[in-house]
């Protein structure tokens, strides 16, 4: 097989993170040295990491490193980690200091309130795991990606995309995990979102009266509602044991039942929108949307075109037939983050080994002629990227978009420039942690 080969199939296996085989290359240009600055900041960047390349599955961790106070990344070993198998996913909760990892079969929550991880179980470590601080295993399925969101009744739920399997009862299906008060995490989801017509859920996303989900294998962007406590319309079927059959789904309550109804009321079908082969999603909502208006946009990595894409939603969020504006064709987009203003959107670009970004403009449409691309390394496999505006020790307000970089081994540091590109190399590095693959990264600031 040759490089290529293997790097497409790098590719395809970087949806769900499965890392079969990807080469373990190196970096074309010398990174920054990590830099064990003096004293440390109250910033702290955690990164999922499977520590055998050539199956996945066999062991890895998450990490943290604590941020310099001059704003660099710390040479030597990471703050701490805790051992899990082939973890490849962070959501941090909106409103308090818990990390989420999805890893092999099951979610994990940690405290970070003090910017370390600690179990929500105390003592625990590794796959042992089970409720508050972990759901249970689900040995048939897969989780590709998640998200926390907000409920209407003050309350808050884990939505995640989770592929089951097409010779069981197992479907896929987006998966709604009622939070605790202190962002516990149940044994099983409350409800989920499914249909025979779906293949393979891979990016979730939330907006106020939605949960979004990309099926990459249909081309299509589905749709569920979300009631007041965040459930969504399927009840999840009565668990079982791992490795048991998955009884069949309680029968749907009757007409006669009440239904909450949102206001606008959506378009009742379709409940979902075709897109060239959907991956990671995010939709930002506009305050205050006029009757008649748009209520936001839906960005999407379209994996078959190759390209980023962003539709205008309507004032019953429905979806045009074609996105408003495209990146140009690029590459494979394993994740996107934004400046929190939404003047800019980044990609991690897994098979050239580059960061792209684009302008938006004031509506949300991506311009493609504000195209950035940083310094390309075919080797570097960028997974995860997340945003961070902070002030280092002596110096002025700065910007940097952190990567985890798959084939070196290691997190990378890119400051944003003033038009909110970035710089071409980065200017901070981890030390490479050899025989790992970071496959996300996530940054959480103490308060």
């Amino acid at each position: 097989m040759s490089l290529s080969q293997l790097r497409a199939g790098c590719v395809l296996l970087a949806a769900g993170l499965f890392l079969w085989g990807c080469p373990d290359g190196q970096s074309r240009f010398v990174p920054p040295q990590a830099t064990a600055a003096p004293g440390g900041s109250n910033v702290f960047i955690y990164v999922t990491e499977a520590t055998n390349s050539s199956v996945g599955t066999d062991g890895g961790a998450v990490s943290v490193y604590q941020l310099g106070a001059d704003g660099l990344l710390p040479g030597g070993p990471p703050l701490s980690t805790f051992s899990l198998v082939n973890p490849r996913r962070l959501a941090i909760h909106p409103a308090l200091p818990v990390l989420y990892v999805a890893s092999r079969a099951q979610i994990i929550a940690f405290d970070i309130s003090n910017g370390s991880l600690r179990s929500l179980c105390p003592d625990a470590q590794g796959e042992s795991l089970a409720p508050p601080c972990a759901t249970n295993p689900r040995g048939n399925n897969t989780i590709f990606d998640m998200m926390v969101g907000a409920n209407d009744d003050g309350t808050f739920t884990l939505y995640a995309t989770e592929t089951g399997q097409a010779a069981s009862d197992n479907l896929s299906r987006i998966a709604a995990y009622p939070l605790g008060e202190n962002g516990e995490l149940p044994g099983f989801a409350g409800s989920e979102g499914t249909g025979n017509d779906v293949i393979q859920f891979e990016g979730v996303a939330v907006s106020s009266l939605f949960v979004w989900g990309s099926d990459t294998s249909v081309q299509r962007m589905y749709r569920f509602m979300r009631e007041a406590d965040g459930s969504l319309p399927g009840d999840a079927p009565t668990p079982t044991p791992i490795n048991f059959p998955t009884p069949t789904p309680s029968p749907t309550p009757g007409e006669g039942d009440p239904t909450p109804t949102p206001t606008p009321t959506p378009t009742p079908a379709p409940d979902f929108f075709l897109v060239n082969f959907p991956g990671r999603v995010h939709v930002r909502e506009f305050p205050n949307p006029t009757p008649g208006g748009r209520t936001g946009v839906l960005y999407a990595v379209e994996e078959g075109a190759q390209r980023l894409g962003a539709w205008q939603m309507n004032e019953f969020y429905d979806l045009p037939d074609f996105p408003n504006s495209e990146s140009p064709v690029q590459g494979f987009y394993n994740s996107i983050a934004f400046r929190p203003d939404y003047t800019r959107i980044y990609g991690a670009l897994f098979q050239d080994g580059g960061i792209a970004s684009y302008r938006l403009d004031d509506n949300g449409n991506i311009i493609p002629s504000s195209e950035t691309i940083t310094l390309t390394n075919p080797a570097s496999y960028p997974t995860g990227v997340a945003y961070l505006a902070f002030t280092p020790s002596g110096s002025g307000p700065t910007e940097v978009v952190f990567v985890s970089a798959g084939g070196l081994n290691r997190v990378d540091g890119y400051r944003v420039r003033s038009d909110g590109g970035l710089d071409s190399e980065p200017f901070t590095s981890t030390e490479p942690r050899n025989g790992t693959f970071p496959s996300d990264v996530a940054v959480y600031v103490v308060p």
